[in-house]
């Protein structure tokens, strides 16, 4: 299952056939402008820790409208969390954590799990009205020309 925002316009695409001559151009704003706008609330709702997931978010363009999603391969642990599993050492004869700061060394641990962050549920609930606001101004933006 994929993860992110995605934002489909097809109806405001039939709709904007009314004007042939403007549709595409409504479209391509509206990908653009809109794309950039849950870019940017993602990367605000994103938790950070190192920086590197906010550096992964990007988009794609789509026939019906775009995607916006996180690409670090560990993103779904952050939104969705985990249970409580064990962690082994695979590729080293232990595991090496900092703690309370000194060096520790496991074969083996007990990570407690988390809830899990919901950073795109967030930014999908918060994009939605803002989306619709702004196809409303590119309407009106293009009818005032």
């Amino acid at each position: 299952m994929s993860l992110g925002v995605t934002v489909d316009i097809s109806g405001f695409l039939r709709w904007s056939e009314q004007e042939p001559d403007r549709a595409e151009e409504m479209k391509r704003l509206f990908q653009y402008r809109g794309s950039q706008m849950v870019m940017e609330q993602m990367k605000r709702q994103a938790p950070e820790r190192t920086g590197f997931l906010k550096t992964t978010i990007g988009a794609d363009f789509t026939p019906e409208g775009f995607a916006v999603y996180p690409g670090a391969s560990y993103a779904w642990i952050v939104e969705h969390g985990s249970k409580p599993h064990e962690i082994a050492a695979r590729y080293a004869r232990a595991l090496a954590f900092e703690w309370k700061g000194t060096m520790k060394f496991f074969k083996r641990v007990q990570h407690p799990g988390f809830p899990g962050r919901g950073f795109v549920k967030r930014t999908r609930e918060l994009v939605k009205p803002k989306l619709f606001d702004l196809m409303s101004r590119i309407w009106r933006e293009l009818h005032e020309r």
